[in-house]
């Protein structure tokens, strides 16, 4: 059945239509029409027109808002002379499976939202302006062709729908979720756009190709997830913002060759990332995380950048090496900078500071080279810079003031260390290093507790000016033979625990005096050398039974009390460095070489060799005192 009026102009059909309420008498439009209402069938609350058409010749110029909102059983509209279509003129019209409106020239906000069925290709040969969420949740749209078009409204397109293709060449920009999680986007026209606006294609996995030569800047997150990218190119591009191509799983190459702006996250997750052509010489500060996750990333150079951010490189598993010439200017690096990547070696001469955690897990690491760099940053809340490089081996830091907590904590093939101005070693600093075996580091002055625990291959250490020893410092070093702290006022039995006391053979020790009471130092059953540079006092049974001594240095021995190395039955040289002649007792060297064996020397200054071979109880060794010149 048709329905006919002749009426004069008319300038919407909203009311007209609402106004009709599935009657069966004719429709008639306050108005006046020129034109046919189409066939009308049986629909389930009564008679629904399935088709709407406005002729050529009439003079409907637009259609009003809202004017077939949730309209039922709507399934086809042409409107030939119509230039703009309402806000929500066909909002949730769910049967609708085709439009056509050749002279449009405007399309209003949620025109077409939620309007399911609908399949036709979208022509819109004149259209200027399209508004928000025009055609948002229209999932069967395959192709969109908008020549004219300038102006696209946020989510216009949005809403997982089947669009293939979309021809927008002269669209200034790209609006917030445009086309956002379009699945079947292929590929973008858009040769006059300067502006992609936030998530504009976020989630579209299937679009390969967008032509936009002249876009001057991307937001955040506008390509974001679209997983079927392998190249881009956006030669005028200044600027990407935060997230704009994350987890564009198979982007191996990008040109962005005047762009000097890059936010973070920019390509996190670009896994098959190999080349980014971006204004090198502009860039002065990496962004956080701005590579993360790139894993084919191999090379980079930023001849002008100051700043690497926080996990700019993090999991830049190809990236193996970087040099001073690749960062040439270089002074911070970030937390999680490098955190693990496939790093083998990094040399930057210019860099002064260094985050927690920025090198942490590279595991393939094997050698770091800062010379300048004065500062790690860490606290026990955070995890230590080099922190389980398990196979790094080599570090050169003779710049830095302090090693911190946990810094170079799991680093077990670390074997190699200068560190020529530290003065403090934090606790758990180089927590099972268990590749370290020989340490001397000339300006330490604190050790704090636990710093070498459990470095288990530790023979030697040397701190020549350490003075401050905390709790348990070398802890589970099951192998430490010789310790050295000539300015150290700790005793031994604050140094290493009674189960290490039967490993050490060299000991060189800053105390003042040991007293009867220290017997610590009796139990020194392997010790071979000892060292006191400071002491003054040697109580009675010092090195007591102390059998495998062989040489015993005391340069500031005043007094050396009964017993105090008797039974040593290997101590052959003694050097007596004072600069006046001690009280010995006559007991000191009972049971030992240098009482019993002709062989045996106790050396003294040759300026005081006349004094000792008459002082009382040295006399009894005139044989064996011999003068010493350094």
């Amino acid at each position: 059945m048709r329905y006919f009026t002749t009426d004069s102009e008319l300038t919407t059909v909203a009311d007209a239509i609402r106004a009709k309420g599935g009657t069966s008498s004719p429709i008639v439009f306050p108005s006046g029409f020129v034109s046919a209402i189409g066939e009308l069938s049986n629909g389930e609350n009564g008679l629904v027109e399935r088709s709407v058409s406005v002729y050529e010749n009439s003079k409907v110029s637009s259609v009003g808002n809202g004017a077939f909102m949730s309209y039922e059983g709507l399934a086809e509209v042409n409107f030939a002379s119509c230039k703009t279509i309402g806000e929500m003129a066909f909002l949730n019209c769910y049967d609708l499976t085709s439009i056509s409106f050749p002279v449009c020239e405007m399309i209003k906000s949620s025109a077409f939202q939620n309007c399911s069925s609908l399949a036709t290709p979208l022509s819109f040969p004149n259209c200027t302006y399209v508004g928000s969420y025009a055609f948002c949740g229209c999932p069967s749209i395959s192709y969109v062709s908008l020549p004219l078009c300038s102006d696209i409204g946020s989510n216009c397109f949005g809403g997982d729908i089947m669009l293939e293709t979309a021809y927008i060449p002269e669209c200034s920009q790209i609006p917030s979720y445009g086309f956002g999680a379009c699945r079947s986007l292929t590929s973008v026209d858009a040769s006059k756009c300067t502006y992609i606006n936030r998530n504009a294609f976020r989630s579209c996995i299937a679009l390969t190709s967008i032509n936009a030569p002249a876009c001057s800047y991307i937001e955040s997150g506008a390509f974001g997830g679209c997983t079927g990218l392998t190249s881009l190119n956006f030669p005028e591009c200044q600027g990407v913002s935060d997230f704009a191509f994350n987890l564009c799983t198979s982007l191996a190459q990008i040109d962005l060759p005047k762009c000097s702006i890059l936010g973070s996250y920019v390509f996190q997750g670009c896994e098959a990332l190999v080349s980014v052509n971006i204004m090198y010489s502009q860039i002065t500060s990496i962004s956080p995380y701005l590579f993360t996750g790139c894993s084919a990333l191999s090379h980079i150079s930023f001849p002008a950048c100051t700043y690497i951010g926080n996990g700019a490189f993090q999991s830049t598993t190809s990236l193996s090496q970087v040099s001073s010439p690749d960062f040439p200017v270089c002074s911070f690096i970030g937390a999680n900078a490098f955190n693990k990547g496939g790093l083998q070696s990094i040399e930057i001469s210019t860099v002064t500071s260094i985050s927690y955690a920025a090198f942490y897990g590279c595991q393939s690491l094997l050698m770091v080279s800062f010379p300048a760099c004065t500062s790690l940053s860490t606290s026990t809340a955070t995890t230590g810079a080099f922190h389980q490089c398990s196979s790094l081996q080599s570090v050169y830091m003779p710049s830095l003031a302090s090693i911190p907590w946990s810094a170079f904590a799991y680093c077990s093939a670390l074997e190699t260390i200068n560190f020529d101005s530290c003065t403090i070693i934090g606790s758990n600093a180089f927590f099972n290093c268990k590749g370290l075996s020989s340490v001397y580091l000339s300006n330490v002055i604190t050790l704090e507790s636990l710093a070498f625990l459990s470095c288990t291959a530790l023979q030697t250490v040397e701190f020549p000016k350490v003075a401050n020893i905390r709790s348990s410092v070398f802890a589970g070093c099951t192998s430490l033979e010789n310790l050295s702290f000539p300015v150290c006022a700790t005793h031994i039995n604050s140094i290493v625990s009674a189960a290490q006391y039967p490993q050490i053979k060299s000991l060189t020790l800053g105390v003042t005096t040991i007293l009867s009471t220290n017997t610590a130092y009796r139990s020194l059953s392997n010790l071979e050398y000892i060292c006191l540079p400071r002491c003054g006092t040697l109580g009675s049974s010092a090195f007591r039974s102390c059998s495998a001594l062989k040489t015993a240095i005391l340069s500031a021995c005043s007094t050396i009390n009964g017993y105090a190395f008797a039974n040593c039955t290997n101590l052959s040289s003694v050097y007596v460095l004072r600069g006046s002649v001690p009280t010995l007792n006559s007991t000191a060297f009972n049971n030992s070489p240098i009482k019993t064996s002709d062989d045996a020397r106790i050396y003294v200054q040759s300026s005081l060799y006349a004094d000792f071979i008459v002082a009382a109880n040295w006399s009894a060794f005139s044989s064996k005192i011999v003068s010493y010149t350094e």
